[in-house]
């Protein structure tokens, strides 16, 4: 793998991520102080419900990707034509049938949740222009393919910098200057998704011109194939629903709209936490499926492994940092919310993300391999453990909104340090025990942060943005050169040095 490239890509993502995260940040106390935290719950929830579609697109969108790249990756052009019209057609199929109960989701919107009285029009809008954006994605999400089977993310995230700096300068401008509104946020995602969509078919016909939309090409064969492939992604999708974005759902049905807005704040850093994640591992993925495509076993398993040490040496950083600093994190972003409440809450929701983090791309090893079928069954199981538990303690327990978290965090734990890297090395061909030393590097990786951050903490009070700034990146520059012995080898060492001194020009050695 080009390491050059895997640092230009990443620094594009986060770059991408950083501008989504400060207009989050400074957007979240703003409407929970003017509208409150029950009408803030309503746009993470929104979303949700909009994500709970991909159930059903992610089986055709998810190996559409990674057939188009390997037929096109193997110079196959005509089959790789049939996959992406095929794909494209079925996706117009899909978004038909989804518009319906999309329709009827807006118009029954106040007798599926706990609406607060004088929201309801809002709620509905906010819904609206969720659910119709989540339309339009399905409908152009074959164009998307264009950065993956080209290995070109670093171009889907300065589109998606230029996104987000129209989101923040259109949601400013809606809040300054109208009477502000939660539907406000949604709406301007809707005209940011059909940007993106327009910017996709752009790229598409330019970096892959031996691509073309012909009917002629549709195949049933192909979709019967992308399906019986991706049926497991869809299954694999539901159990994610129901271990982490159904959660939302069953605090606003089971618990009130007020507990939802607070576990909604609660959710919002691990989340992007989690984001941050996806956006250092989605930089691998294409190349894992290029380096498979031309059966190059021994690079695929080392760049495996260089992902899964990258991960576990900075990813750990902001989960580890949330844990010590979080109650100073609430207190300055929120100060008039429940501090004790979210912290607890943010706490129980980050504890898997020490396993995970350094693990993630590990999930992608199953698709990349076609072996779908027994790690969706077991996350299946794991959905529905977690949404039974979690019911069942709301009702028979007095945890309240802890339980949601609670049984989430025991569940995912269980899966993650037992399933997933097991099944990840025999995929693979390793050993069992292939990725456990990476479980336990992400976990020193993770220790090391934190006794980092109590020693500031012990000696240096943060009560503004700034102090917490300055803790985060004096605690963040000690953890990485610990982590850095920590995760990598002497010759690792030296390339990665050799790397981090890359200019654009230089020599190409960084790159072996």
């Amino acid at each position: 793998m080009s390491k050059k490239k895997v640092m230009y890509s990443m620094s594009a993502n986060l770059a991408a991520f950083g501008v989504q995260l400060c207009i989050h940040m400074l957007l979240t106390p703003y409407i929970t102080e003017t509208l409150g935290t029950e009408a803030y719950a309503f746009i993470p929830l929104s979303n949700s419900i909009a994500s709970y579609s991909s159930i059903i697109t992610v089986a055709i969108s998810s190996m559409a990707s990674r057939f188009i790249s390997i037929e096109y990756n193997r110079k196959n052009s005509k089959a790789a034509n049939v996959y992406f019209n095929s794909a494209l057609i079925a996706n117009v199929l899909i978004t038909a049938l989804l518009t319906i109960p999309a329709i009827l989701m807006v118009v029954f919107a106040d007798g599926i949740f706990e609406i607060p009285q004088g929201l309801e029009k809002d709620v509905r809008v906010t819904l609206l222009f969720a659910l119709f954006g989540m339309l339009i994605s399905v409908l152009f999400s074959v164009y998307s393919n264009v950065y993956f089977v080209r290995d070109c993310l670093e171009l889907k995230a300065r589109n998606e910098i230029l996104g987000n700096i129209l989101r923040s300068l259109a949601l400013l401008c809606l809040f300054g200057f109208f009477e502000p509104k939660i539907y406000y946020v949604t709406g301007v995602a809707f005209v940011i998704t059909i940007l993106y969509c327009t910017i996709n078919i752009v790229y598409t016909k330019k970096v892959l011109p031996e691509l073309s939309v012909r009917i002629d090409y549709f195949r049933k064969k192909a979709v019967v194939t992308l399906i019986s492939s991706g049926i497991w992604n869809s299954v694999n999708q539901l159990s994610s629903v129901l271990l982490s974005s159904l959660d939302l759902f069953l605090a606003n049905v089971l618990v009130g709209a007020e507990a939802s807005g607070i576990y909604a704040l609660a959710k919002t850093i691990p989340g992007f936490l989690q984001s941050l994640i996806a956006v250092i591992v989605v930089v691998f993925i294409p190349q894992f499926t290029i380096l498979y495509a031309k059966e190059k076993k021994e690079e695929l398993i080392n760049s495996i492994d260089f992902s899964v040490k990258i991960l576990g040496g900075i990813a750990t950083l902001p989960i580890a940092f949330l844990l010590v600093f979080g109650k100073e994190f609430f207190q300055i972003w929120v100060p008039t919310q429940n501090i004790e409440l979210l912290q607890s809450l943010s706490v129980l929701t980050i504890i898997p993300m020490v396993v995970s983090g350094g693990i993630n791309t590990l999930f992608n090893v199953f698709t990349v391999t076609n072996q779908l079928k027994i790690p969706s069954i077991v996350s299946l199981i794991s959905g529905i453990a977690n949404t039974i538990g979690t019911v069942i303690l709301l009702r028979y327990t007095d945890l309240g909104i802890y339980a949601i978290p609670l049984v989430s965090c025991v569940v995912l734990l269980l899966k993650n340090l037992t399933f997933t890297p097991l099944y990840a090395a025999k995929c693979l061909g390793e050993r069992w025990s292939t990725f456990y030393k990476s479980i336990f590097k992400s976990v020193l990786c993770t220790l090391s942060m934190v006794v980092i951050c109590v020693l500031y903490k012990f000696f240096i009070q943060t009560t503004n943005w700034l102090e917490l700034f300055m803790a985060a990146g004096i605690c963040s520059c000690f953890a990485l050169g610990s982590n850095f012995f920590l995760v990598f080898d002497k010759t690792e060492r030296r390339k990665m040095l050799l790397l981090l001194r890359w200019k654009k020009g230089g020599k190409g050695n960084a790159d072996n």
